[in-house]
């Protein structure tokens, strides 16, 4: 089967590679950059010719619009006082301490909230509406009153902000008031201080598409397009600018049962193959695949198996190679079972901390400060429930 990333490298012609200077190609990722990059390097190996900028598509929105996105610390610095702000009572305008939740107490709903607003602004809600729906939730005492499970879903949320479970609907009703407000106060506060998050671009991009410093953008490898996306491509087409290569199975395209499709079914009626769509549709149920059963005992059992299968790859065919891996804690059993002849790799998963050796670390003098007995000079520590 043909790579994705290679049906796009086909379609620059060779004769005409000067023109990629003039280009911007935009994937959902940094990873699919790095693996489009190489692609055309290996296709275009003989040649001398100007790379085209290769972007994410959070890279191109911040290119496009000549703004930076602040780190999430900043934000959430910001984020809370302007969330104080709604303390403030007249006339005195003072923040009323016995109410307002202390910073480390605000972290988690920040962070929330600072998840919510990006998202708000990348589907281009309008906040006023949404918000004016959360204030209602009053309602909920009387509606819900005998569910348990709502019940219990709003004391861990009530527990979450560091506020007594008393009065439940009653704090949960008060937190989501202040919601909107927020919003209004953080974005103005963000835009006076010429910071912003990464929603706020797009929903301005999105707004007032820029001249863009290109001739064609082309866009590849997109799946489930937020709002804001949606209206970007769909400029940049009416402007003529814009190629999109899309990657669909017939399966997903075709039926609609599967779930998973939903949204290409919905791209591929509003966008149909054109010279400026393009669907690379594959049928993976009817392409002929091979698959070989290998046992192994244990994890460590596992991940030497797996080491033993790559030693008998090619080079090229252990640089086409992915591993997938049914637990996260296989990973470093893995890294140590990798033969000798594999210099470089892709890790693209993330490690649980719990079994990290800090952890472990971290854990042992934890239990040796709770278990450490002393009186006067002398010191002792249960191990294993001896004295020592």
């Amino acid at each position: 089967m043909k790579p994705f990333i290679n049906h796009i490298v086909d379609h620059f012609p060779q004769e005409d590679l000067s023109s990629l200077r003039d280009q911007v190609i935009v994937f959902p990722s940094k990873r699919a950059c790095y693996y489009f990059r190489q692609a055309l390097l290996t296709r275009f190996s003989q040649q001398t010719f100007w790379m085209p900028r290769i972007l994410s598509i959070e890279e191109f929105i911040v290119f496009c619009t000549g703004k930076p996105v602040s780190n999430e610390i900043d934000l959430l610095f910001m984020l809370y006082q302007a969330y104080s702000q709604t303390y403030l009572t007249p006339p005195d305008g003072q923040v009323d301490v016995e109410d307002l939740p202390t910073f480390d107490r605000f972290y988690a709903w920040g962070q929330v909230l600072l998840k919510d607003f990006d998202e708000v602004d990348r589907y281009l809600v309008n906040a006023d509406e949404l918000y004016r729906n959360l204030e209602q939730l009053r309602d909920l005492e009387i509606r819900y009153q005998d569910n348990e499970e709502v019940l219990r879903t709003l004391k861990r949320f009530n527990e979450m902000l560091g506020q007594e479970p008393t009065s439940l609907i009653t704090n949960f009703s008060n937190q989501w008031s202040r919601v909107c407000k927020t919003y209004h106060q953080f974005r103005k506060a963000l835009e006076e201080e010429g910071s912003y998050y990464s929603g706020m671009l797009y929903r301005e991009m999105a707004d007032e598409l820029p001249e863009l410093p290109f001739q064609k953008v082309l866009f590849a490898g997109f799946n489930a397009l937020s709002k804001s996306e949606e209206l970007i491509f769909q400029k940049l087409l009416d402007r003529g600018m814009a190629t999109i290569f899309w990657d669909g199975d017939r399966l997903y395209l075709e039926d609609e049962v599967e779930e998973a499709g939903k949204f290409m079914r919905r791209y591929y009626r509003k966008w149909p193959p054109s010279a400026q769509v393009h669907w690379v549709v594959t049928d993976m149920i009817r392409d002929r695949k091979s698959i070989k059963l290998v046992g192994g005992v244990q994890s460590t059992g596992q991940a030497q198996v797996v080491g033993h299968l790559l030693q008998d790859l090619s080079i090229e065919e252990q640089d086409n190679c992915g591993i997938i891996l049914a637990d996260e804690g296989l990973l470093f059993p893995l890294l140590y079972a990798l033969p000798e002849n594999i210099d470089k790799l892709n890790v693209t998963m993330g490690y649980p901390t719990k079994h990290s050796h800090w952890f472990h670390l971290a854990h042992a003098y934890l239990e040796y400060q709770i278990h450490q007995r002393g009186k006067g000079y002398v010191e002792t520590v249960y191990v294993n429930g001896l004295l020592s």
